[in-house]
């Protein structure tokens, strides 16, 4: 994983974000890749509400650039992070509609350079395909906001090669969740998939962490 250092030097955080951007690649037998995981948390939403088109945001612009790199063969997929509390830091508030699409095309090059910088360090490497194992559960917790009620929460745990951990969740995290979870997690790499639903239960919706959720953070 690293560090989305291009936008931290573009725009200052005004608050507590996850800088770093996971990125998993997925080779074939012959060693060429196949897939690009982007693993990175922040709500898509550069265009705003007053922009009506249909739009990839940031991500589709990074997709493109991402496979345009690696070949027709390559997909290039986005999954969401702990974004429950994370806006770009680039926002399109302009008054021309079609201008937000500069700050749309801004944010995924920024983004994409972090993707290509991580493919940078792991492209001699070969890929390994040696253990996969996964684990579901759902645990039921008291709504914070809702003492009377509970709130059902499926999580899935995955283990590749030893080393990748995946854990996900639903409704929308916040990111402090991913950041616990890389730090405590003892793996080499760790990454949360926010926005995750595996089972027949109600959407969870926000999930902030303990500290957020006593200074009365609900989004």
């Amino acid at each position: 994983m690293f560090s989305c250092r291009a936008l931290c030097i573009a725009r200052i955080p005004y608050g507590s974000v996850d800088r770093q951007v996971g990125v998993i690649r997925v080779t074939d037998e012959n060693q060429k890749v196949r897939a690009v995981i982007v693993n990175y948390a922040c709500h898509p939403v550069v265009l705003g509400p007053r922009n009506r088109q249909i739009s990839a945001d940031y991500l589709g612009v990074m997709r493109r650039i991402v496979e345009s790199e690696l070949g027709e063969q390559c997909m290039c997929i986005f999954i969401q992070g702990g974004g429950g509390d994370i806006n770009p830091l680039i926002m399109a508030r302009g008054e021309s509609r079609e201008k937000d699409f500069d700050d749309v095309q801004k944010l995924g090059e920024l983004l994409a350079v972090e993707v290509k910088r991580a493919l940078a360090f792991s492209k001699d490497i070969p890929g390994i395909s040696n253990s996969f194992a996964a684990s579901s559960k759902e645990l039921q917790f008291r709504n914070r906001w809702k003492p009377n009620e509970e709130l059902t929460l499926g999580v899935t745990a995955l283990l590749i090669n030893d080393e990748i951990g995946v854990i996900t969740l639903p409704g929308e995290p916040f990111h402090q969740f991913q950041v616990d979870f890389r730090n405590r997690s003892g793996l080499k790499h760790a990454y949360l998939f926010g926005y995750c639903c595996n089972a027949a239960y109600p959407w969870p919706s926000y999930l902030p962490d303990l500290q957020s959720a006593a200074r009365g953070v609900r989004s």
